[in-house]
């Protein structure tokens, strides 16, 4: 690389950091206890469908509790006057989902669940994308 094309790309990168960021949350993510995931369709889980939730997170609300009890000292964070902490049972579904992901577990009821449809029309609307 050429010694000006350097210059620039450097300025280039100088230049970007100096930029502010126009958002710091999206507004949807400011909305997230109200409308996400973990606060709607878990919640409703946990309390009226024991084996959606077993399906969702491959494991009983009871073993969720227990292993959220045994971690949850661990992985609270501080609130602070900036902003409301994500809670312990948050990060541990987050982190139980990404798991499933990773593993490969998921199934087509899991996106089912997640999008409110049936398993047949989601089979259908997946085929059809790829």
């Amino acid at each position: 690389m050429d010694r000006q094309t350097l210059l620039r790309v450097l300025f280039l990168r100088r230049e970007r950091e100096r930029q502010r960021r126009s958002l710091w949350v999206r507004p949807v993510l400011l909305r997230r206890e109200e409308c996400g995931e973990f606060h709607t369709l878990v919640q409703e889980l946990r309390q009226n469908d024991p084996e959606g939730h077993r399906r969702y997170f491959r494991m009983s609300v009871n073993e969720f509790d227990e292993v959220l009890g045994k971690i949850e000292p661990v992985i609270t964070k501080e609130i602070t006057h900036l902003r409301k902490p994500i809670s312990a049972a948050e990060r541990l579904a987050a982190t139980l989902r990404h798991f499933n992901f990773i593993l490969g577990i998921f199934k087509i009821q899991d996106v089912r669940v997640s999008v409110g449809l049936s398993p047949r029309i989601t089979s259908r609307i997946i085929s059809a994308s790829m």
